[in-house]
């Protein structure tokens, strides 16, 4: 009953007949993840370059508000209630990708009370859908993260522009401290644990291990893990390489870890595509989940190689545990191999 009268509250007739090529304003609202905010400043990008006076904002949290707080596209951050009533009025357009409507988002609108909302495809609640949810446009499709706008009226605007990840300056003191975590050899960063799902210990074990010993004594394999768990000593027994442990750090210094790295394999999760941002040789490993696949995994090149597990899923995961462990030797040798005929950084 509650629900039924808040949206009669702050549910507003649609706005016909908006003019895209006099946008102004917009503002994001994707979550807080980290990968989710990296893949997104593509499209902040595009923007600024059709509109260069476009003003350009993003619902954060203490997350990920350092990857747009310092950005040199001039990104506002929104993060409270308070805020959303401060800008009231002060934007034409809300895009909203988050998984589903909620009751908090609904005020947040209410409260910024927007000239028109666009919104990607949403989870079916009972009382909060897009049939009682009135939204500007609802799109139906989803495609890769970073090229949302093309499904928007704003296509044929970014069209011709290519999709670039911006990432903001570290600070001096965050990459000294991730520099002094490597000592002189290839620098391989691991990630197998992000926030929702990790790699199976004994898949990292075996595709490492079956690296040449002369390989192995060039590397040295840099554990970063979301929170330290027992499962990962095991790697400890991988021989003739240095392998240690990334203590915990702040998301400016872990993203120097990234940065400094020359190869990074990680699980599907942030470090994926801050190292896409940072052009670094990648090895993503990531379920063979289609929904998944095609809004967030890596676009492969010479420079990144997709692993898929080898069975098909039709839900999220939250342990990896099937991939083809050749590839990953085979992808580390590779890359290992490529960065030996050119000096390390």
């Amino acid at each position: 009953m509650f629900k039924k009268l808040f949206l009669k509250i702050v549910n507003k007739k649609k706005t016909k007949n908006f003019d895209f090529s006099k946008t102004e304003s917009i503002l994001f609202k994707v979550g807080d993840r980290i990968g989710d905010s990296v893949i997104i400043t593509s499209a902040l990008n595009q923007l600024k370059q059709a509109f260069p006076n476009i003003k350009l904002g993003y619902f954060v949290s203490k997350h990920n508000e350092f990857i747009f707080k310092s950005s040199s596209l001039n990104i506002t951050c929104i993060k409270s209630f308070w805020d959303c009533l401060k800008n009231r009025k002060k934007w034409q357009i809300i895009i909203n990708m988050e998984p589903a409507f909620t009751s908090k988002q609904l005020l947040q609108y209410f409260l910024l009370a927007p000239q028109y909302t666009i919104a990607f495809p949403k989870v079916y609640k009972k009382y909060y859908n897009k049939d009682t949810v009135i939204t500007d446009l609802y799109i139906e499709q989803v495609c890769h993260f970073s090229k949302i706008l093309s499904l928007t009226p704003f296509k044929d605007f970014v069209k011709n522009i290519p999709v670039s990840y911006v990432l903001p300056e570290i600070p001096q003191k965050n990459i000294s401290e991730a520099y002094s975590l490597w000592n002189k050899k290839i620098k391989i960063l691991v990630c197998p644990k992000g926030a929702f799902r990790k790699i199976d210990p004994g898949i990292l074990y075996k595709a490492i291990s079956a690296l040449p010993k002369e390989i192995l004594e060039d590397c040295h394999f840099l554990i970063s893990l979301t929170q330290k768990t027992e499962d990962y000593e095991i790697l400890q027994n991988i021989k003739h390489c240095t392998l240690t442990f990334a203590p915990s750090t702040s998301i400016q210094t872990f993203t120097s870890l990234i940065k400094s790295a020359d190869i990074v394999l990680s699980v599907d999760s942030a470090p994926v595509h801050l190292a896409v941002a940072y052009n670094k040789y990648l090895i993503a490993l990531f379920l063979n989940y289609k929904d998944n696949l095609r809004c967030f995994a890596p676009e492969t090149n010479d420079r990144t190689t997709l692993i898929t597990t080898k069975k098909e899923y039709f839900q999220a995961e939250k342990i990896f545990k099937d991939f083809d462990i050749p590839s990953i030797t085979n992808a580390l040798e590779k890359y290992i191999s490529l960065i030996k005929k050119t000096p390390l950084s």
